[in-house]
């Protein structure tokens, strides 16, 4: 994964001030559409 669900967690709670439901919100969302661009990109 190129960008750790962890780092988007920190980021997000300190650097835009969001909740700590919300930032784990987003980071499971980012982590997911990742990973399946990852795997679009490899059945091409």
């Amino acid at each position: 994964m190129l960008i750790s669900e962890l780092s988007v967690y920190d980021f997000l709670r300190q650097k835009i001030k969001l909740s700590d439901i919300e930032a784990r919100q987003y980071a499971k969302k980012l982590s997911l559409a990742e990973e399946k661009l990852r795997s679009e990109l490899e059945t091409k």
